[in-house]
């Protein structure tokens, strides 16, 4: 609990330094990363501020959402919460309603930050529900703060609290992909060093796992990417170096894991992979812009099955499999992502609602419906998947929700009034109503 002396001292400090139009803020809060000894707070130039010990608090203004690049977007189980997180160094929760038409911040779950570069997120991973319905694990990884080993470790945060329960060492460089395996015993991690790792979280022990990784190894570029299939019994991968991994995992109970192929075709980085719910095809795209499948048995390529009009940062299918949504990584130009149907391939949908790349996708369980986040803005916009062609602001704003600090004219009116509550701000663009 903050004292209300020091909170006090801490709040003209941020009102000295941060000159911030109170038009552009919806909200803005102080947070304590690290509590010195007891003492008055006293403002110091960034000069002296840049000699203070690791020990000084850090202040952050918190604008109720994300201000950096969104990197991953999850929604839990249930679809009743969506976890986003990003390159601001935050994990943000939101409550979702079922028609993903209303959504609000619940909390947002900080770890260790530092200047730069340190903090930042680039993945994360929620475990598949127990027996009673709960997943217990976030796991996010990127490059965090801290001393140099635990730059390239992998934070496991119990879920429903927030709190750090483990540091997972092992990588030598910078995690850029998780998943948790469907028993949710597992838990794969790849990245910058080429290699994948596969975590057994029974074996964890306080804060440590008493049991070294299974390491994978076969990549000669950056892992961008990683998934399961929904029997556990494939793993794949996608790299930088223009290939994707397909792993065999039927006896990963044995410690055993092979790499079956390295599944060519693609003429450029390989960004993303889906394996189909029904587990039979996987999908990869990247930087030559198409779709590629793959049979999840043996490997073999089942060809094209779309191209885009834009690089692929991310695949994700719908639940029912009948849908693939690609996100883009090719800003500025064109401007929006693509939902294209399975098995035909044809364009389903193109949907414009951001002005700039968009890397994190996510159907919702339902498959009703889906969120996106990126842009100019690093807004998260859910929107509708099934029924419309193309949704692009003022054409046709169907079912769309807006979760951003700022909206896209800097402020927002509704009617005559201006929007100013102290929360993030949430716009049904079908309306302009707030929500």
């Amino acid at each position: 609990m903050l004292l209300s002396k020091g909170y006090r001292y801490a709040e003209r400090f941020s009102m000295s330094y941060a000159k911030v139009s109170l038009a552009m803020v919806v909200m803005v809060s102080v947070c304590f990363l690290k509590i010195p000894a007891f003492g008055p707070i006293t403002a110091v130039s960034p000069a002296a501020a840049a000699q203070m010990p690791d020990t000084s608090p850090r202040l952050v203004l918190d604008a109720g959402g994300h201000r950096a690049i969104i990197r991953k977007l999850l929604f839990t189980a249930d679809g009743r919460e969506l976890v986003s997180v990003g390159d601001d160094k935050t994990i943000r929760v939101w409550s979702v309603s079922p028609d993903g038409r209303k959504a609000d911040l619940t909390r947002t779950i900080r770890g260790q930050i530092e200047d730069g570069r340190a903090g930042q997120l680039a993945a994360a991973a929620l475990s598949p529900p127990d027996a009673k319905g709960r997943q217990q694990w976030l796991a996010v990884g990127g490059y965090l703060a801290g001393p140099p080993v635990d730059r390239d470790a992998i934070r496991l945060h119990d879920f429903a609290s927030g709190e750090v329960r483990a540091l997972l060492h092992g990588h030598t460089d910078n995690v850029l992909a998780l998943a948790f395996s469907p028993s949710g015993r597992r838990l794969a991690s790849a990245g910058k060093d080429q290699t994948v790792r596969l975590w057994d979280l029974s074996a964890l022990q306080g804060q440590r796992i008493g049991k070294t990784p299974l390491i994978l190894k076969g990549h000669t570029d950056r892992i961008t990417g990683l998934t399961w299939s929904a029997e556990g019994d494939r793993l794949a991968t996608a790299s930088y170096d223009g290939t994707v991994g397909l792993w065999n995992s039927t006896q990963l109970a044995q410690e055993k894991v092979h790499l079956m192929a390295r599944l060519k075709g693609h003429t450029g980085k390989v960004r993303s992979v889906a394996f189909h719910p029904d587990g039979i095809v996987l999908a990869s795209g990247g930087q030559d812009r198409k779709i590629r499948l793959w049979q999840a048995g043996d490997g073999k390529s089942r060809g094209v099955l779309a191209g885009a009009e834009h690089q692929l940062s991310s695949l994700a299918f719908a639940p029912d499999g009948q849908l693939i949504v690609a996100g883009n990584f090719s800003p500025p130009k064109p401007k929006h992502l693509t939902l294209f149907s399975y098995p035909a391939g044809k364009r389903h949908l193109l949907f414009g609602g951001h002005a700039n790349l968009v890397i994190a996708t996510a159907f919702h369980p339902s498959g009703l419906w889906l969120a996106s986040g990126g842009g100019d803005h690093k807004e998260i916009l859910l929107w509708r998947a099934t029924t419309v062609r193309y949704c692009h602001g003022s054409r046709e704003r169907v079912g769309q929700s807006m979760l951003s600090p700022f909206p896209r004219t800097g402020v927002l009116s509704v009617g005559d009034r201006p929007l100013t509550t102290p929360r993030s701000m949430i716009v049904d663009l079908s309306n302009t109503a707030s929500i």
